[in-house]
C-alpha cells in the first residue's frame, strides 16, 4: 500500500485522530500497516489520506456507520477517544461486538477504564500514562512513537521495566 512493503495481513482500525490517533497511524503506516482511520473532524481525516485511502468522516459511531467504514475487517481496533465519555463507550461496545480481535479503548479515568472493561476491550490505556510516556520518551517531532509502538504490539513488553501490567490495564 502507498508503496510500502507490507509485514503482515494484520488491519488496524483507529478512532478518533487527535494528537495519539494521529501518531499512532502515522507510525503504523510508516511501518507498512493497512490501517482504517476514522474521525469527525475532515481536515483531520483529509491529513490522513496520505498515509491510507481508508480515512472516513464519520459523524456518529452507530453500528451501521462504523460497518460502512469496514472497520469490521480490522484485526486490532484502536478507540483513541477520551474526553467524550459517550462516544468512546459506544465505539468500544460496537467494535466488541462486530468480534475484532483485539480493541484497545483510550480511558479518562478508572471508571471509565472499568466500563470499556466490561464491556470487553481486551486492553484500557490511560490518559496519563500516555503524559507520562510522552514526559520520559520526548523523541523530536514524533512525541509519542514509543508509546505508539507499545500499543502496535498491543502492548505487551515494550513498557516492562516502566510499568506493572494487571491483566492487560495499563496504568
Amino acid at each position: 500500500m502507498f508503496g510500502k512493503n507490507k509485514k503482515e495481513d494484520t488491519t488496524y482500525g483507529i478512532i478518533g485522530l487527535g494528537r495519539f490517533g494521529s501518531a499512532l497511524a502515522r507510525e503504523l503506516a510508516e511501518s507498512g500497516a493497512d490501517l482504517i482511520v476514522l474521525d469527525k473532524d475532515e481536515e483531520k481525516v483529509r491529513e490522513m489520506r496520505d498515509l491510507t485511502e481508508n480515512a472516513f468522516v464519520v459523524k456518529n459511531l452507530d453500528k451501521k456507520t462504523l460497518l460502512e467504514t469496514g472497520i469490521q475487517n480490522s484485526s486490532v481496533a484502536v478507540v483513541c477517544i477520551g474526553e467524550a465519555l459517550d462516544t468512546s463507550i459506544l465505539a468500544t461496545l460496537n467494535l466488541v461486538s462486530f468480534g475484532i480481535h483485539t480493541v484497545i479503548s483510550k480511558a479518562t479515568s478508572a471508571e471509565h477504564g472499568e466500563i470499556l472493561e466490561k464491556l470487553g476491550a481486551d486492553v484500557v490505556y490511560f490518559v496519563h500514562t500516555y503524559r507520562k510516556c510522552m514526559s520520559i520518551f520526548r523523541c523530536g517531532t514524533t512525541y509519542c512513537n514509543i508509546f505508539c509502538w507499545t500499543i502496535f504490539n498491543s502492548i505487551r513488553s515494550a513498557f516492562g521495566n516502566y510499568f506493572q501490567f494487571p491483566s492487560q490495564r495499563i496504568y
